[in-house]
């Protein structure tokens, strides 16, 4: 193993060396890893690096009941109280499953299984003594002010498969990124896969004590002592996988046919209409999306930044640049204090909405965007339930000129994260154009012109300084 000693001090002064070892080589089976994980989550090291858990509850051999009937079951399950589900699978260096693709459409399988089950029966399964999420979020955590908004979150990731799943492992082998790239680019349900590499550590001078530390791989390659998230080849933080509920064996033919490539297929209508390849206009709105973040954006300064503030707009990371959630475009101001976006919805279903026309394609979109955190969400959401964002709604509903307006807020579960769409179909914004500088102009017109619409000053000025106090000095990116 290419894993480098470990050195500590003892409190006598002792130096102690702790080389790296196998599973098996210590004697250990992958019981030994899965006892761990579920007596402390923290030994996947999820927190270091941007998967924030909070408290969290786990449950071992958690079974699963297929709409076939198969009965499956997960190693280790955590209940978050950050609102999520944590499947983790342990393997072993040597189980065959490991060695190809069979391990991912396994865990595949337990997202799929975990969104089509009911409420009742999927929380049965982790706790015999509560049906409800309700119930189980106040038996674990007593103190839990807001048990119904917990529970909400956890119903409704695991309705959307917004699930972490790990899978953990002593030794990750070879071809580890050609797993995951086979899963980047499916879309029906959106879940974080991590492939964690725990190394045990022995020391001579401790015989039976056992070191364990976790590696997250990137690519082909291990960064020794390092936490990193695993990441398909183009640098997403998210893996996106279709799914149906049902046997392994049909996943895996589907994830053995995925690609690894980002999709802009509602991109596709609007270059054929523009008589481009799909791959030109992506370019072309690369372009104008860095263009975008040192253009004059006098609307945005005058009703979202404070006195003195300075506006750093930037590109959402992701691979293209700019490209993140099904959305494709540029911040025009930092921090969510609040921002606003502008670009092309590629894939609505993140934002739980369609596309204005979708036989037409992706739609050119301006989001107003709030930020927040575990901490301050309840503070945020009262903001927005406040009269700012509520004259804002009517209004818009009222007449939002030729733009389609879409309100996050009266969703069933409203989405504080992005609360107000304003759209038209892309195709519409470039229509009659024949050159890249005329489709140019058109774009900042009508980013321009959306941002007329959304961004009244009295308006915003009352909602922002609502969210100045709902959200604190430290802004949320």
């Amino acid at each position: 193993m290419s894993r480098p000693d470990i050195h500590l001090r003892d409190a006598t002064g002792a130096q102690l060396r702790w080389t790296p070892t196998t599973l098996l080589q210590s004697g250990k089976g992958e019981q030994f890893l899965e006892d761990a994980i579920a007596a402390d989550i923290s030994v996947l090291a999820l927190g270091a690096y941007g998967l924030r858990l909070g408290n969290a509850r786990t449950f071992k051999q958690v079974r699963f009941a297929a709409p076939d009937g198969r009965n499956l079951r997960a190693d280790v399950v955590a209940v978050t109280s950050a609102g999520q589900l944590v499947v983790v699978e342990v393997k072993r260096l040597g189980n065959p499953e490991l060695q190809g693709r069979a391990v991912i459409a396994q865990v595949v399988d337990y997202v799929a299984t975990a969104a089509a089950m009911a409420e009742g029966d999927l929380v049965r399964s982790l706790s015999a003594d509560h049906a409800t999420w309700e119930e189980l979020v106040r038996a674990t955590w007593p103190q839990e002010q807001h048990a119904d908004w917990l529970a909400a979150d956890l119903r409704r990731n695991i309705a959307e498969g917004r699930v972490v799943i790990v899978v953990a492992c002593d030794v990750v082998p070879d071809g580890v990124a050609e797993m995951v790239r086979a899963v980047a680019n499916q879309q029906a349900l959106a879940f974080e896969l991590r492939i964690i590499e725990v190394t045990p550590f022995v020391c001579a001078a401790r015989p039976g004590e056992i070191l364990l530390q976790a590696h997250h791989a990137v690519a082909t390659q291990i960064i020794a002592r390092t936490v990193v998230l695993i990441r398909n080849e183009a640098g997403s933080d998210r893996v996106s996988v279709q799914v149906q509920a049902d046997d392994a064996e049909r996943i895996q033919e589907n994830v053995q046919r995925a690609t690894a490539e980002p999709s802009f297929a509602s991109l596709a209508p609007v270059a054929t209409k523009l008589g481009l390849p799909v791959d030109a206009l992506v370019d072309e709105l690369l372009a104008l999306h860095n263009e975008a973040l040192s253009a004059e954006w006098p609307e945005v300064d005058q009703t979202l930044l404070r006195d003195g503030q300075e506006r750093e707009a930037s590109l959402p990371v992701g691979q293209p640049p700019g490209f993140r959630n099904g959305r494709f475009g540029a911040y025009l101001n930092q921090g969510w204090r609040p921002t606003v976006f502008v670009g092309a919805m590629v894939d609505g279903r993140d934002h739980r909405v369609p596309l204005c026309r979708p036989t037409d394609g992706a739609d050119f979109t301006v989001l107003f965007c709030v930020g927040h955190t575990r901490q301050n969400r309840l503070r945020v959401r009262d903001c927005l339930a406040g009269a700012g964002l509520a004259a804002l709604r009517r209004r818009l509903k009222a007449d939002a000129g030729d733009w389609a307006f879409h309100d996050s807020m009266a969703l069933r579960n409203p989405e504080i994260w992005q609360p107000i769409h304003l759209r038209k179909p892309l195709a519409d914004v470039s229509a009659g154009t024949t050159t890249a500088v005329e489709r140019r102009d058109r774009w900042f017109a009508a980013a321009h012109e959306a941002l007329g619409v959304l961004l009244r000053e009295d308006e915003m000025l009352e909602l922002r300084r609502g969210l100045d106090v709902a959200i604190g000095d430290v802004a949320v990116i």
